[in-house]
């Protein structure tokens, strides 16, 4: 397989908002930022959300994660 299509078919995924189950706030009031992400695909790809995903609460069907701690520019990243 070609790793090049690998990254960009995962990246794109990272990027469409259909049927994502996971809401991530970043940040701390008055900026938070949120972002959208599909649990299977985070979950298998890096131990961070594997760990952070099997502690969330759940509600109306999305997980729900807050990092209060991290700064945008840098979660932007590790999602990626």
């Amino acid at each position: 397989m070609d790793s090049t299509k690998y990254f960009n078919e995962n990246e794109r995924l990272l990027y469409t908002e259909e049927f994502y189950d996971v809401k991530i706030y970043v940040g701390v009031e008055p900026n938070i930022k949120e972002f959208h992400a599909h649990s299977s695909i985070i979950y298998a790809h890096c131990p961070f959300f594997r760990n952070t995903l099997t502690n969330a609460k759940k509600e109306n069907g999305f997980y729900i994660v807050e990092k209060k701690n991290i700064d945008e520019s840098a979660f932007k990243t590790i999602l990626k």
